[in-house]
Parts: C-alpha cells; sequence; structure tokens
C-alpha cells in the first residue's frame, strides 16, 4: 500500500473512531458533522471528502461489525462437531450480539438509508447478504456431510427459508425498540427448529 493510501485510510479510520466515540456519548440524534471533524482533527471540509453524510459514516461503522460477526461465523462452522439446530443458532446469537452492541437506532438509520438512497450502499449490502446467504448453506452442507442431516434435504432451499425467517427476525428486532433480545431470540429459535427438525437424521 503507498503512502497515499495509508493517510486516507489513516484519515477513515480517524473519522469512525471519532463519530463511535461521540455517538456512544451523545447519541447519533446529537452528534453533528462539525463534531466529528473536530474530534477527527480534520476541517470539515475534508470529512466531506470521505463521507458525505451522517448516514455513510454509521453504514462503514456497521458494515465494520458485519466483517467480524461473519468471521466468528465462519469459524463456528468450521469447528462444528453436532446438533445443525445449535449451528444456526449460534450464528443467529452472533448476529444479535453484533446489534445489540450498539444503539439499534444507528441500525434502523442504516436500514431506512438502505432503502432510499446509496447504489453503492446497495451494493455493499447485496454482497453481505450474498456472503450471509452462502454462509448458511456452508453450515448446512457441513451438517449433512456429517450425516446429522438428511441427504434428502436441498440444502439451497433450505437455506433460502433460513436466511429469510432470519432476515425477517432481525428486521423486526432492529426496527421495533419494544421487542427484547431474549423474546426475539426464542421465537427466532422456535422457527428454526420447525425448520430442521424433521429432516435431522436421528
Amino acid at each position: 500500500m503507498s503512502l497515499r493510501a495509508r493517510k486516507k485510510q489513516q484519515a477513515r479510520n480517524d473519522i469512525l473512531n471519532a463519530a463511535e466515540k461521540l455517538i456512544k456519548q451523545r447519541g447519533y440524534s446529537d452528534t453533528t458533522m462539525k463534531d466529528i471533524a473536530e474530534v477527527a482533527n480534520m476541517s470539515y471540509q475534508t470529512l466531506y471528502n470521505y463521507f458525505p453524510t451522517k448516514s455513510t459514516i454509521v453504514q462503514s461503522m456497521l458494515l465494520k461489525d458485519v466483517v467480524v460477526a461473519a468471521a466468528r461465523a465462519e469459524a463456528l462452522i468450521n469447528n462444528y462437531v453436532s446438533d445443525p439446530i445449535g449451528l444456526i443458532n449460534a450464528g443467529a446469537k452472533i448476529q444479535l450480539d453484533m446489534v445489540s452492541s450498539r444503539d439499534r437506532h444507528l441500525w434502523r438509520e442504516f436500514v431506512a438509508e438502505y432503502m432510499v438512497n446509496s447504489q453503492d450502499m446497495a451494493e455493499a449490502v447485496e454482497h453481505t447478504d450474498l456472503s450471509a446467504h452462502a454462509r448458511i448453506e456452508r453450515a448446512l452442507k457441513v451438517t449433512q456431510q456429517a450425516g446429522h442431516l438428511k441427504t434428502s434435504v436441498d440444502v439451497v432451499v433450505m437455506a433460502n427459508i433460513i436466511y429469510n425467517t432470519t432476515e425477517m427476525a432481525f428486521l423486526a428486532y432492529i426496527m421495533r425498540p419494544d421487542l427484547k433480545r431474549a423474546d426475539m431470540l426464542q421465537a427466532f429459535e422456535k422457527e428454526i427448529s420447525l425448520i430442521i427438525s424433521p429432516y435431522l437424521t436421528s
């Protein structure tokens, strides 16, 4: 990486770190772009060269969280021993921990922005979604190869069902401030059990 590229990456990191610090202290609504620029030790104009809006900063923060959660989920699959339902639920808990580690308001901003704007963001989310779907499919294949899921199961179809169930559960958790973590997870685990249980080998 060139010196210029390293400096640009450092500036992006400084902005993200400043935004994270301020949002934790003040909340999303009370954090301004000028505040972020000041804490990141750069001019207001320079900040806009990297991020045109506060919501795009939040998007980058959350996508970093997604990458970390994905690595943890991959490790679960790589270390699979038994219990297909447990594997899928453990992956869901990783996602839930990712969402719970921040104010859900940030995730609502992320979803709202995705629905309205930003082609760049849409491409990033699409890539993330494809990766998540592929991870579920790989998890099912691993359990099938281990002899815990019937060979007659079409893992692509089951992965579609589980992926859509997961998306709906987490969208509800993000969009409904009244929905408690434990209640969301309990409902999700029941749904996953209904999907997978009939196809277990024992």
